[in-house]
């Protein structure tokens, strides 16, 4: 695929002219990349750690909690800047997605320095609240620890990530984070074991690389090479931009939030209703899924952008066809990883450990029953996406407190307790399952609005377009 050059200039042409089976894989790939790259973070963490034994594998597991708590906050910003961001461009209002960008940059960072100060504070509780079991206590604590310090630097980290792509920018974006996922894995072998720091080591590893991520992502913006620029002149809060924000952050927050539960509760299940090995083969699983959960999100992210610039632009057929050139590739594209690694599941989890029977057992178990589910998680995702490119807010919430929070929560107290072990691993694909039936009225209810749009008010045309790029670029 020829790579499509943007420029400030070209930008509203690029986004509304180019073909969706062009457009879509073009935003999509780099978003993909940087999603996968990003769970690398904690799967290279994971598998260095696991040389260690299981209760060092089971700590990091646990500390997947703290990650994703840290990167809440990052969620709620990100989210909501991003969809706001996105459609302000495609309304050519640059100077209001520039005052968005600054107040969630700036905002974002002093909530980061927060959750260090009371993360720094209260470490043994979160900990052991996040389900740390007596013998594995001290490793959370030491990979934690370190963790907490790049706090400011991961949220902050995210909201740029999401910006750039809002812009149509993947690929800055994907150069940070790829450097900081190589340099992470780098670094984990030398703090790990040759300077002899152990699940410490990886911390260190872990932080380090978000902040370089970071120092990365903000390169383009003071060199001046992004739409929308890096003036804090704009700095200010106004009604509007708090509220929409807020709303369009707020399916983020909850989805992540629910996401944490979720696997928090997992962790006290496994570790405390059976056994260390199964805590390590649950948060193993998890981690995994993740990677394929994650690039499923970064295709719909790739997306995102696409839809919510046409949306702004009143091209509502682009938005219909933008949706299903998605729903249809990604579903097939996330089809073909899922059957891999459900064929070779025992392989994928031996690389995590190749001693501890139990753990391989129940590992490769969860990892095939939820292969199953993924690509239903895959449309999931993208319904998801269209409602928060639309500026849907009640939709998108309501998608994204249905798996993690309405499906989840019946089934996780309910199955292990009928079906011991056995049902634990159930939660997540039936789930899945139960989230399908909610979302598929949801779906339908947007195409139709869609369509509805399209006969009403089908925007301009691509001539039209044209000779408006042709008025703003100067002589």
């Amino acid at each position: 695929m020829a790579r499509l050059k943007i420029t400030r200039e070209n930008r509203r042409d690029y986004m509304l002219t180019v073909p969706m089976r062009r457009l879509i894989p073009a935003m999509a790939l780099p978003t993909v990349m940087s999603s996968v790259i990003n769970q690398i973070y904690n799967l290279a963490d994971t598998y260095f750690v696991s040389g260690l034994g299981t209760l060092a594998t089971s700590a990091v597991g646990i500390n997947s909690s703290l990650e994703q708590m840290i990167s809440i906050a990052g969620a709620f910003f990100a989210m909501g800047a991003g969809s706001f961001i996105s459609r302000l461009l495609g309304a050519k209002d640059d100077e209001k997605a520039e005052q968005v960008f600054i107040a969630t940059l700036v905002t974002g960072f002093l909530f980061g320095i927060i959750v260090l100060i009371v993360g720094k504070m209260y470490m043994i509780p979160i900990v052991r609240f996040m389900g740390a079991i007596p013998e594995i206590e001290q490793y959370a604590i030491d990979y934690a620890d370190y963790v907490l310090y790049a706090a400011p630097f991961m949220v902050s980290q995210l909201i740029l990530n999401h910006s750039l792509r809002a812009e149509g920018s993947a690929t800055f974006a994907l150069i940070g984070i790829t450097f900081g996922g190589v340099l992470n894995c780098g670094l984990d072998p030398l703090f790990i074991y040759r300077l002899d720091m152990g699940i410490r080591g990886a911390s260190i590893a872990t932080a380090l690389s978000k902040l370089v991520s970071f120092i990365i992502l903000m390169f383009p913006y003071i060199r001046g090479k992004t739409a929308v620029r890096l003036n804090f002149k704009q700095f200010r809060y106004t009604k509007d931009v708090v509220a929409e924000v807020g709303k369009m952050g707020s399916p983020g927050l909850f989805r992540s939030g629910l996401q944490v539960a979720t696997g928090i509760i997992m962790n006290r299940i496994a570790g405390a209703q059976f056994s260390a090995a199964t805590l390590a083969a649950i948060s193993v699983t998890n981690r995994l899924m993740m990677t394929l959960r994650s690039a499923c999100l970064g295709y719909s992210q790739g997306f995102q952008p696409v839809a919510g610039f046409c949306w702004g632009a009143k091209r509502y057929e682009r938005v219909n066809e933008s949706y299903k050139f998605t729903v249809y590739s990604l579903v097939i594209l996330i089809t073909i990883p899922s059957a891999i690694m459900f064929i070779f599941a025992p392989q994928v989890i031996s690389l995590f450990s190749t001693t501890d029977a139990q753990m391989l057992a129940i590992g490769t178990l969860a990892l095939r029953t939820q292969c199953i589910a993924l690509p239903f998680d895959a449309w999931t995702t993208v319904v998801n996406g269209l409602y928060s490119a639309t500026g849907r807010a009640f939709g998108a919430m309501v998608i994204s407190i249905t798996r993690q929070g309405l499906c989840f929560f019946p089934l996780v107290y309910t199955l292990p307790r009928f079906f011991g072990l056995n049902g634990l691993i159930a939660v997540n694909p039936g789930a899945q399952v139960l989230t399908m039936m909610v979302v598929a009225p949801l779906a339908i209810n947007m195409l139709k609005l869609l369509r509805q749009r399209v006969s009403e008010e089908p925007g301009e045309s691509s001539e039209e377009l044209v000779a408006d790029l042709a008025d703003e670029i100067p002589d």
